[in-house]
């Protein structure tokens, strides 16, 4: 279910929303602690943001983190 799920979000844009958590149970035929763990680890690799009462929605790209140059401080 995870790795549907991450195809999900590869093919689709940010802020698009996921399927509900019942949808998925339905859909996988899978208890509703399996739907949150899966959400949790896409949560946890920045793919997804979770907001209560809202949904799941597909992240935006995360842009990676350039560190600034620190040849100064080389002795």
């Amino acid at each position: 279910m995870a790795q549907h799920l991450r195809e999900l979000v590869a093919s689709a844009t940010p802020g698009t929303r996921l399927p509900g958590a019942r949808e998925l149970q339905r859909r996988f035929g899978v208890a509703p602690l399996t739907v949150q763990q899966a959400v949790r680890s896409l949560a946890a690799e920045c793919l997804v943001d979770v907001r209560p009462g809202a949904g799941t929605f597909v992240a935006a790209p995360t842009r990676e983190r350039r560190g600034g140059d620190l040849a100064w401080q080389q002795v």
